[in-house]
């Protein structure tokens, strides 16, 4: 079962009992309490003004830029993390963001407004890299630690819109009028590319494929060759798009920029797609190799095997999946391919059915299953 993702108390009493079914209710609903959440009254109105900061931050961004334009995402990461570490209060703030307890973290960011105010934009970057590994929980509270920083620069007004897009199911409803805000808020400063790629990793969550394909190749031609999670995330929206050749361009990048399990993982479910078997068991073999302890990694081997119509090699990596996570939907789906080759439609069936119990969500598997019963039952 898929984990909603409310982050963190602190967001949770933000959200909680309140309906969202109008998008402008919703909108101006969500604004009372993120303002709340961020420290502003109830009667400012979030603006956008210029700050630049001083040259000892703007050093120090330079650097994180650098490090992802050339395609260090995990150098930039690591000189954020330790520059994080000599904010006064940083630390400690984030702790309490993250107990719910707002009001103590906004006397330390004010106790150093200045401070804060001259170190948000890195503040925000800390906050982007980690969103951009879809880490959700622990990128909010890094965010809204930024919007506290300043609220009316067009990063700090960001931070509204981010809150209510990775909020609860029932704000994510509606995400038009939060998604559109962003959006208008990047495309009104085009030169801000982390606001860019907030957008495009936006788009990536909410399965806006087509535009999320356009934003990360807007900032691909600015960044060369650009953070592996920027080359990641578009070969994942041009896998959904079926564009394997192109996703394949950049999943080779992400591997030599990055080579985790999920870049090799990702790498080997592209090649599955183009039915390059023999290279893509390799990659899964890496995957499970670095990333043993991934359900999913096991899971997706075992489609390759299953589509290399190697059905009892693909099983036994299904099993090590559910070993894993017994509520691996595609594992079970994928067992149940693998004996439907081999003619055993009834235990076929069977696995089908657990995926379904797991995920019911799945249309064709589905129909799949109600064919099967029909045909059993003839």
């Amino acid at each position: 079962m898929r984990r909603v993702v409310l982050v963190y108390a602190a967001v949770a009493s933000m959200i909680v009992g309140w309906s969202f079914y109008c998008p402008q209710t919703c909108f101006a609903q969500l604004e009372s309490k993120i303002k709340e959440l961020l420290g502003l009254n109830r009667e400012n109105s979030i603006s956008t003004e210029d700050y630049t900061p001083p040259q000892t931050q703007q050093k120090i961004e330079q650097e994180v830029l650098v490090h992802l334009s050339e395609g260090r995402q995990r150098k930039a990461e690591n000189v954020l993390t330790e520059h994080v570490k000599t904010i006064p209060g940083a630390l400690e703030a984030l702790a309490f963001i993250q107990r719910g307890e707002r009001r103590n973290a906004l006397q330390l960011v004010r106790r150093h407004s200045d401070l804060y105010r001259a170190n948000q934009r890195l503040l925000y970057w800390y906050a982007a890299c980690e969103r951009s590994r879809f880490n959700v929980e622990d990128a909010i509270p890094r965010f809204i630690l930024a919007g506290m920083a300043n609220r009316r620069t067009a990063i700090g007004q960001s931070v509204f819109f981010i809150i209510g897009l990775d909020s609860e199911e029932e704000v994510r409803r509606n995400p038009d009028v939060y998604f559109t805000s962003l959006e208008n808020l990047a495309e009104s400063r085009p030169n801000e590319i982390v606001l860019q790629w907030m957008l495009a990793v936006q788009c990536r969550s909410l399965n806006l494929n087509e535009k999320g394909v356009i934003h990360y190749k807007k900032l691909l031609e600015k960044w060369n060759p650009g953070p592996v999670l920027v080359h990641q995330t578009y070969a994942n929206l041009l896998d959904n798009l079926e564009r394997y050749d192109e996703s394949l361009v950049e999943r080779r990048k992400a591997v030599a920029m990055e080579p985790t399990g999920w870049s090799y993982d990702g790498l080997g479910n592209t090649l599955n797609y183009l039915r390059q078997f023999k290279e893509a068991d390799e990659a899964h073999r890496q995957a499970t190799q670095l990333s043993p302890e991934r359900s999913s990694f096991w899971a997706n081997w075992g489609d390759t095997l299953c589509n290399a119509q190697r059905p009892e090699e693909a099983i036994e990596k299904c099993k090590t999946a559910l070993e894993l996570e017994l509520e691996n939907a595609f594992a079970w789906e994928v067992w149940g391919h693998c004996l439907e080759a081999k003619g055993k439609k009834r235990e076929s069936l069977e696995k089908y059915r657990m995926s379904l119990e797991i995920h019911s969500d799945q249309p064709l598997l589905r129909a799949k299953v109600d064919a099967l019963e029909k045909a059993l039952k003839e």
